[in-house]
């Protein structure tokens, strides 16, 4: 993602929800985003969670299981909406440029609706 104009590893899991739902229902939203937040944190910080979960992902060697949770903790959004933003823009940039309308649509720049922006960031 670097070499490609981003300034730090780009979140890879998100989530998507109405627009105009949001924008009624700010705190909920945010409250959302909040226990999932936590719920990642701890994903990323409990070998016994990921233990638990492993029957579920389908993992019996202890090393996969420990590269899924080393993945998995990687793809958790830990800097400010306004520099994922950033680099989500730099990146499709570049593959508006690479793959065209083809790829992206005529769409040359990232949907400004695309990251929900929380209250206090």
């Amino acid at each position: 993602m670097r070499a490609l104009g981003a300034k730090a590893a780009v979140a890879i899991v998100g989530y998507t929800f109405d627009g105009g739902f949001a924008a009624r229902n700010p705190s909920m939203i945010d409250r959302f985003l909040a226990a999932t937040r936590q719920a990642k944190e701890i994903l990323a910080a409990s070998p016994a969670e990921w233990q638990r979960l492993a029957p579920r992902i389908g993992v019996s060697d202890p090393q996969a299981l420990a590269i899924y949770r080393a993945r998995y903790s990687e793809g958790i959004w830990r800097r400010p909406a306004a520099e994922e933003l950033a680099d989500a823009r730099a990146l499709y940039r570049v593959l508006a440029e690479v793959g065209g309308t083809q790829l992206v649509g005529a769409a040359r720049e990232l949907d400004a609706g695309t990251f929900y922006q929380p209250r206090g960031e």
